[in-house]
């Protein structure tokens, strides 16, 4: 009986271990089943992605809902952009084309008006283009001879942002404080402004002149509406005599030709 015992549970040990040939069970080295592991990053890395499109589908909603609240020219191209998204299939190609096509700037400076005109509504306070609109002067009398945006550089004939506008004026001109403030800074610049005078008009208001010829203010000083600040002239990266003009609100350079009108050529 003992015998036969032995032989049956070495029979059995031999099974067992021609089973576990045939079906081997990894582990790794903290005592893991490769397989489960396997498995289990497989269903992370699905999961993930599904949150992710998800996420990608909310906010897209939330976009074009906002849009079909606010109505105007602007929110209705998104909306309409964003339903074509929605309801058709693109190749990336084509939809980074289109969105190339939306001008996000003006739809930002969109935003930026429609939260001043909140605040100019909560507060009871104009807003910063209505100020500008109706109280700024321009700074000199002539015509506009290069804009804001994007053009041909006069002296590199490399397409580059210039940051305000031209005005072609005979040298020593008078150049006029386009509203009250105070003098933020003056100078020569070597980048290109030559001598300049940047003017801090409250409100995150402020204006820039440059290529002059002669300052007339100092920095920290006050200066008043239509008071002469300076006398045109042609330093610094410059064509001829003329004046380069800014405006900037909270930092950012503004299109003058928003709020002054200066005959162009």
């Amino acid at each position: 009986m003992g015998r036969y015992n032995s032989q049956y549970e070495d029979y059995y040990s031999l099974l067992r271990k021609k089973n576990n040939i045939r079906h081997p069970v990894k582990y790794n080295s903290n005592g893991f089943n490769n397989n489960s592991k396997n498995r289990n990053s497989q269903s992370n890395y699905f999961m993930k992605r599904i949150i992710r499109d998800l996420s990608g589908v909310l906010i897209l909603f939330l976009i074009i809902i906002s849009c079909k609240v606010m109505v105007n020219p602007k929110t209705q191209a998104v909306y309409s952009y964003s339903k074509q998204l929605i309801n058709k299939t693109y190749d990336y190609k084509t939809i980074v084309a289109q969105i190339e096509n939306i001008k996000f700037n003006d739809l930002q400076n969109w935003f930026q008006n429609f939260i001043e005109n909140l605040k100019s509504k909560v507060s009871g306070m104009n807003n910063v283009d209505y100020k500008i609109k109706e109280n700024f002067i321009s700074p000199v009398n002539g015509i506009q001879t290069s804009t804001f945006g994007y053009r041909t550089d006069p002296i590199t004939n490399e397409r580059s942002f210039h940051d305000g506008i031209d005005i072609a004026v005979s040298e020593n001109s008078g150049v006029k404080s386009v509203y009250y403030g105070k003098v933020k800074d003056c100078g020569n610049n070597s980048s290109g402004y030559g001598n300049y005078i940047l003017i801090d008009h409250g409100s995150g208001i402020e204006s820039k002149y440059a290529h002059l010829k002669k300052i007339l203010v100092k920095k920290n000083g006050a200066v008043k509406k239509g008071q002469i600040i300076a006398e045109s002239g042609d330093t610094g990266k410059s064509t001829g005599p003329h004046l380069h003009f800014e405006i900037l609100c909270n930092g950012q350079k503004e299109n003058p030709n928003k709020y002054f009108k200066i005959v162009k050529k």
